[in-house]
């Protein structure tokens, strides 16, 4: 998602290295969001 994507601040979707850096720190926000349940912390993801 664009908008996602700009907010963890990823400038370039296609920088491996750097789109999984965003995408682990937007796991990481998603698990403490929902206070460590992975089931709606994935699905919030998604």
């Amino acid at each position: 998602m664009p908008g996602t994507a700009k907010e963890w601040g990823l400038k370039d979707r296609t920088n491996i290295p750097d789109s999984l850096d965003a995408q682990a720190r937007y796991m990481a926000y998603m698990i403490k969001k929902f206070n460590g349940d992975y089931v709606k912390a994935l699905a919030g993801y998604n």
